[in-house]
């Protein structure tokens, strides 16, 4: 699956999501100025339908939410209040679609609609539906940040899918990429379906039976009505994103032949001073972003592909492997090798 690096600084995303983590927090007794500490985000303006939220704007929500809940079930109970009543015109034109094969369409086309937290896919084997999630916070299977990102996906598919189907919806199976949490107990209580961890992808799978299943709700006029909404909503989100994600996204894309930022600053037609100027103003520079890009890279090369360190260490620039072993310590206190056997613990 391949991933999109969605707009850092731009406010463009609804708030469904961050909304479910403030109200799920709120639970545990801490209130939604603590949960939004430090995002800029502000409380009274939280469930007004006009507010947009930036991708970082989430991203400090998440790790508060983290850091604050008093149980660790807390991204698992704010995936359960995604109901498809709290996902606007999304959820409704999920609920109107005319078979379980448009609604599924239409939730990987229009997913981006909810905030980019995850990428989605969906496949059909001979007797199961498979959705694969990945997570855009962090590609580190080992970042508590990714199993945070994936409970809350998890929970919340689930949800919109019991939402769909029925009450009698039942899972397959549940593959998570990451190690097995310290809390596996309560997936039990939550999907009450066999949950796998260290597997090569995060998965939600049901019996493709279900995708017969007739829809309750179905309506034509209200299905293309909301579908127009979520359209022009999705065509907002393709073309804004800030200087930052624009380097971000060249850089990702030319592995092997990084670009310095003078370099980089002739492609977008600016002086390296100006393209130094406004990446501060977005609070980031070129080389905390060209770290970003390799550690990225260099994760995604260990979990997806046998290229060894050496082979890595070509194709992210450094002048050989011990380098990029040190830089990768560094990153995420474990050497490669290890890394690569860790995450590939079943």
């Amino acid at each position: 699956m391949e991933q999109t690096i969605p707009s850092f600084d731009e406010a463009i995303y609804p708030a469904y999501k961050v909304v479910a983590l403030v109200d799920a927090l709120a639970e545990d007794g801490i209130g939604p100025a603590q949960a939004l500490d430090g995002s800029g985000i502000a409380e009274d303006r939280l469930h007004d339908p006009a507010t947009r939220l930036s991708f970082r704007q989430m991203q400090v929500v998440y790790r508060n939410a983290m850091r604050m809940a008093k149980s660790p079930d807390i991204a698992l109970r704010a995936g359960q209040r995604m109901h498809m009543s709290a996902c606007g015109m999304y959820g409704y034109a999920l609920l109107s679609s005319a078979t379980p094969m448009e609604a599924c369409h239409f939730a990987i086309r229009y997913h981006q609609i909810t905030g980019p937290v995850t990428s989605i896919s969906f496949d059909i084997g001979d007797d199961a539906a498979v959705w694969r999630i990945e997570p855009l916070f962090t590609v580190d299977v080992q970042d508590e940040m990714y199993r945070f990102s994936m409970e809350f996906q998890f929970s919340m598919n689930h949800t919109l899918l019991k939402d769909y189907f029925g009450a009698g919806f039942r899972l397959r199976e549940l593959r998570g990429a990451y190690p097995m949490p310290a809390h596996v107990a309560i997936y039990k209580k939550v999907f009450g379906v066999p949950v796998r961890f260290g597997q090569a992808y995060n998965e939600v799978i049901h019996d493709v039976s279900w995708l017969e299943h007739q829809p309750a709700y179905s309506n034509k006029i209200t299905h293309a009505m909301v579908r127009e909404v979520c359209e022009q909503a999705l065509q907002s989100m393709k073309n804004p994103l800030g200087l930052a994600g624009k380097v971000h996204q060249r850089l990702l894309s030319q592995p092997g032949r990084f670009a310095n930022s003078d370099a980089m600053a002739n492609e977008f037609g600016l002086s390296d001073r100006t393209l130094r100027r406004r990446l501060e103003a977005e609070h980031t520079s070129f080389q905390q972003i060209l770290l970003d890009v390799r550690r990225h890279l260099a994760i995604r090369y260990l979990r997806e592909t046998p290229m060894s360190n050496e082979e890595i260490a070509d194709r992210l620039g450094y002048s050989d492997a011990a380098n990029f072993r040190h830089a990768f310590k560094r990153w995420t206190g474990k050497q490669p090798s290890l890394y690569r056997q860790a995450s590939s613990v079943d």
